[in-house]
């Protein structure tokens, strides 16, 4: 992933509820976990309208369970992120367009739990999955005209990944606005195109020397990055994929993790607990967003 040329730098905020002043973490590091949930929403849409619009096609004989998983994600994090908009630097006006759509997703996620057990094939459904059709297809309507507006803040500040994400969620969304089903196999599962961002966190860069704990005793190592939910280490022991470990940092703090990928000397950690976006790890001046 490329290196945003962005300072980390702490971001001084009025609080949401008119509160005191908040220090928030870096203004680029909140656009990128906000552009992250952004992408995901939009897959999001676009999947289930897809599915919703195949599921009255002849050759459907499936259910819409496959959407279970789907008709839970609340999307949280990213209402609670837009309401600092202003601070990260997003227009107003998109940031009003994405809270409105994540308030009608999920209401038509409401909307759809009735009918995940039932197929259009039964006439009395076929109806009511047609009005939710029509419902999904809208909002990948707007979702797509959402990343549109976005995009030019994020061509200015993130690195080309997101824009190419951008472009192909676009066409993704557009082809399910336009009841595009081809995507949709005849048992119900839709083939989602390959983004080029895998990571739902944004990294931040810190290098700064650590010792990693294991059961067979301490090793020096230098944290070099680190995201909401894992660490990048550098270290020279030969440590295993799944292998439990603790990372100590000079001001005493320890972090609990696991290895889950090795490229000796580098392995990537997963976070047993995951950090609050508040965390100083993230928003103290320790680098550049990665």
């Amino acid at each position: 992933m490329a290196t945003v040329a962005a300072p980390l730098r702490s971001a001084r905020a009025a609080s949401p509820n008119g509160g005191a002043a908040a220090d928030l973490p870096n203004a680029d590091y909140l656009l990128e976990s906000l552009v992250s949930d952004v992408h995901s929403l939009a897959l999001h849409v676009a999947t289930i309208a897809m599915m919703v619009s195949a599921n009255l096609r002849s050759d459907a004989t499936w259910t819409l369970r496959g959407c279970r998983h789907l008709v839970h994600d609340d999307f949280k994090p990213l209402t609670l992120t837009l309401r600092y908009s202003d601070q990260i630097g997003v227009e107003a006006q998109v940031a009003t367009r994405l809270s409105e759509l994540c308030k009608a997703v999920g209401e038509a996620q409401t909307r759809l739990v009735p009918l995940l057990q039932v197929s259009a094939a039964i006439k009395q459904h076929r109806d009511q999955i047609q009005s939710l059709s029509d419902c999904w297809r809208r909002l990948a309507s707007r979702m797509a005209a959402a990343l549109a507006a976005i995009e030019p803040t994020v061509r200015a500040r993130l690195n080309s990944t997101y824009i190419s994400d951008s472009a192909t969620l676009r066409e993704f969304l557009r082809r399910a606005a336009d009841n595009d089903t081809s995507e949709v196999d005849i048992a119900g599962i839709v083939k989602s195109p390959a983004l080029k961002q895998k990571r739902r966190d944004p990294r931040v860069v810190v290098s700064r020397a650590c010792i990693v704990e294991t059961e067979a005793g301490s090793h020096p190592a230098r944290l070099e990055d680190i995201s909401r939910k894992g660490l990048g280490v550098t270290c020279d022991q030969p440590l295993s994929v799944g292998q439990k470990v603790a990372v100590a940092l000079p001001d005493g703090r320890r972090l609990q993790a696991t290895i889950a990928n090795n490229n000796r000397p580098r392995f990537g950690m997963t976070l047993a607990e995951p950090l609050s976006d508040r965390d100083p790890l993230l928003g103290g001046a320790l680098g550049e967003t990665a």
